[in-house]
């Protein structure tokens, strides 16, 4: 099994490369700020292995690889050296946890560290809230093909692992009051996939009005259509006069019947071009 899980200040977030499984988990308000984020990239990788454990898709003797853009994160799933300490509650109870899944799953954990750059769908994972589950998956597949796994689902976390990571975190002493936003991914920012707007409580108006079916139907006169107000525009301000134009006046090409004309001449007497042209010269007619 192939795991990558990346984690936020408000979210944690996670998929198995071999079957496809997804899962996230935005964390309340009043469990943000109570832990580093080095802790929370650990829960990731914990809850990761948990949720398959809890769907019994993990068999014995199982090679369980866990990827993650923590380099902290990766060492404490190979070692961790903590003390029973307040600050160290949260690592150290995760780790107690880890261990317990693992041993009892007769299984053989690994971890590998990668870059962030390859963990685009567990940041948008842990991030991306706003969406829901199945608009996030279609959002994954086609931004990210070359790391989404074929059958990409997310599945909502066991109550058992909600109440588990909800209550280690009410444990530890609130810092810093909650005062922020919480921040999509890079290539999700701008989209939105709620649904904002309610039903109304009233009953629809309905829109379909049968008219009357009688055949003493008036009717008004035609209106105008688009050409023909343009062109009437066009005749009130290019035509001042109610004279139309485009239609010559008749008169003008009427000839009056008292005018005499000449019968047109039949030749013309031919000069000679020589003595045209030179006026010095005699031309003696053939």
């Amino acid at each position: 099994m192939v795991y990558r899980s990346d984690a936020s200040k408000f979210g944690i977030g996670g998929y198995n490369i071999v079957t496809g499984i997804a899962w996230r988990f935005e964390l309340p308000v009043e469990c943000r700020l109570r832990t580093s984020l080095n802790s929370l990239e650990f829960l990731g990788c914990v809850i990761s292995i948990w949720l398959d454990i809890f769907l019994g898709a993990i068999e014995p003797e199982s090679c369980l690889l866990s990827q993650t853009d923590s380099t902290t994160a990766m060492g404490w799933l190979r070692k961790t050296n903590f003390a029973d300490k307040p600050d160290e509650a949260v690592q150290l109870a995760t780790a107690r946890k880890l261990a317990d899944l693992v041993l009892n799953s007769e299984s053989c954990l690994y971890s590998q560290w990668f870059s962030g750059s390859e963990n685009s769908i567990a940041d948008s994972l842990s991030r991306d809230f706003h969406l829901e589950s199945s608009h996030l998956c279609d959002l994954l597949l086609s931004h990210f093909p070359e790391q989404a796994p074929f059958g990409l689902a997310i599945l909502p976390l066991p109550p058992d692992i909600v109440s588990w990571v909800t209550c280690l975190l009410l444990k530890q002493p609130l810092t810093v009051p909650w005062s922020k936003e919480p921040t999509p991914s890079s290539f999700a920012r701008g989209l939105a996939s709620r649904v904002t707007s309610h039903p109304l409580g009233s009953p629809p108006t309905p829109t379909l009005i049968y008219s009357p079916n009688s055949r003493d139907l008036r009717c008004s006169v035609r209106s105008l259509t688009h050409l023909e107000k343009a062109d009437l525009v066009m005749e009130k301000v290019v035509r001042p006069s109610s004279q139309n134009l485009s239609e010559p006046p008749w008169i003008a090409y009427h000839r009056s019947s008292s005018w005499l004309i000449d019968q047109t001449q039949g030749w013309t007497e031919m000069e000679n071009l020589l003595y045209f042209y030179s006026d010095r010269l005699e031309v003696t007619e053939p």
